[in-house]
């Protein structure tokens, strides 16, 4: 992982450089980033287009939580922003989160035909083996189908749960309630 390997960077050379890691949750992909080899394999967004063009959503069972999506401009910004008045100290290492433009709870996928279709209607939703053969038929990537398919299969010990995610946490001092 980059960011394990920027934490053991600063670390040997006893903190001489900031570095501030970036942490994006799902990027949106619009214009020419959504279309081409790379793009046809980015589950979520991948899932999302083909569910605006199908107008129909999969039900997932048993899964709880929301996708998380960043535009790519608060992404871009939040670098610029960091490189033109960072306020990080040679010492430190810190971390930004990039999340929450846009949450999309589970439970409420057809909710996206309100949002994103000129007539505002809810998209149906179909069981998932219906939902993904559709979705195939219209060109969506097996691989993905396949990460899609595995949100809702039934493991033992596993109960993925698709948090929301926070932008900032307090200081530790001041969640433990010291300072």
């Amino acid at each position: 992982m980059l960011s394990f390997g920027l934490e053991r960077i600063h670390a040997q050379h006893s903190g001489s450089c900031p570095v501030c890691i970036h942490r994006p949750s799902t990027i949106v992909r619009e214009g020419d980033d959504a279309v081409g080899s790379r793009a046809s394999l980015d589950w979520v967004n991948m899932m999302l287009h083909h569910a605006r063009k199908l107008r129909c959503v999969p039900r997932f069972e048993r899964r709880r939580g929301a996708f998380d999506l960043v535009l790519a401009q608060t992404a871009c910004e939040s670098l610029v922003s960091h490189v033109m008045h960072g306020s990080v100290s040679q010492e430190d290492v810190s971390y930004t989160h990039l999340v929450g433009d846009r949450l999309i709870p589970l439970d409420q996928l057809d909710r996206i035909g309100l949002e994103e279709s000129e007539e505002g209607e809810l998209f149906n939703t179909l069981p998932l083996s219906d939902w993904t053969a559709n979705a195939v038929a219209d060109g969506l990537h097996p691989a993905v189908v396949a990460l899609i398919e595995m949100m809702d299969v039934v493991e033992p010990c596993i109960d993925p749960i698709f948090p929301r995610l926070l932008r900032e946490l307090p200081a530790i001092e001041k969640v433990n309630g010291s300072s």
